[in-house]
Parts: structure tokens; sequence; C-alpha cells
């Protein structure tokens, strides 16, 4: 589902998915990037510090080798290093969740995507990922996004077909049926008789 993510950020994930295959270091690659998010995650300035514009790119990218510079960590610093030439640092996060959207759908996983009024908790995510998953039979990778319009409720998308449980399509619903009733000459008698 690329309707959550940039040409940039898709050309960024694809380029790095496809280099990978091409040098069959996949493996290696994802453990990598599982690794940076783990980093990114536990250090929330590590984006803000490497997007500054004050520090001079030379400095930011001898960082980043100084930090990445064994071999185990090609991927990562590669990526950084073209990211922060490229002023983009700031798409590292969405470039790593679409990596590992590829790496998921190429090896079978169906594309799933929840959307909710409200940031939902991981535990309801990773509830909802399994029933979806015992329900299709099959892996999923499963994507949340935010739609504060629909009010409550969600809307599960898989594939390209959708499911809306939210709250703004009932209440749509619901005003239609009152709509058309009201459209009723002999009802709108009744009400004010």
């Amino acid at each position: 589902m690329t309707m959550f993510f940039n040409s940039t950020i898709i050309a960024y994930s694809e380029a790095l998915y496809n280099h990978c295959v091409q040098y069959k270091n996949l493996k290696t690659a994802y453990s990598e990037m599982k690794n940076l998010e783990q980093i990114i995650d536990n250090n929330k300035d590590f984006i803000k510090f490497f997007n500054n514009p004050a520090l001079a790119k030379p400095k930011k990218i001898s960082m980043i080798i100084e930090i990445f510079s064994n071999n185990e960590k090609l991927q990562i610093e590669s990526l950084l290093v073209n990211l922060i030439n490229n002023n983009s640092i700031n798409l590292i996060n969405k470039i790593i969740e679409y990596f590992f959207i590829i790496c998921a759908i190429k090896e079978g996983a169906i594309e799933c995507c929840i959307i909710t009024a409200t940031k939902p908790l991981k535990k309801d995510l990773e509830h909802t990922s399994r029933l979806l998953e015992n329900y299709l039979g099959k892996k999923i990778y499963l994507q949340s996004a935010l739609l504060p319009s629909i009010i409550g409720g969600l809307i599960v998308r898989i594939k390209e077909k959708s499911i809306d449980l939210s709250y703004s399509r009932q209440i749509q619903h619901t005003l239609n049926i009152v709509s058309k009733h009201l459209k009723d000459k002999d009802l709108l008698n009744e009400i004010y008789n």
C-alpha cells in the first residue's frame, strides 16, 4: 500500500531491497535495518541531530562512518550517507518501514491496513494482526494509519478491498435513512400533526 509513502521513500526502499537481493545480503540488511530502527527508537534526537543544518555535511558523514564503520553495518552506513547528502535524513523511519513491507510482500505476506481515528495501542494492532492472519490463513503485513474524520471505529483494507466499520459511515448511513423518510410527505404530516 504505497498510499502512505511518497515516491522518494519508495525509491530509497526499493533501491536498498534490490541492491541487497543483487548482492545476496538481504538477511544481513534486514537485521541491520531492525537494529537501526531500534537505535532511532531509543534515541529520539538521532534524526534531529543529523538533520541539524548547523552541522556541516562532511562532519555528519564522518560521524555516521565512525558510528557504523564495521563491515556488518555497510547497508546502514551507505543509506544514511546518501540521505544526509540529499538532505533527506528525516525520511529514514518511513524508508525502514517501507523496506520491511517490501521484504514481507516478497515473502508472500498480504498487505493490510487498519485506519483509525486515534493511534491504536501496539497490543491492539498485534491482536488485530493475529486475527487477520487466522482469518486469511496467510502471513500479513499490517500497517496503521490515522484519519480523525472517521470519528471512531475503523476501516480495514486488505489489498484493494475495504471494510468500513467507521462511526462516520454509520452516522452517514443513519442520516441517509432519516433523510429518505423525511422526504415522505405522509411521514412529515404525521410528525407535525
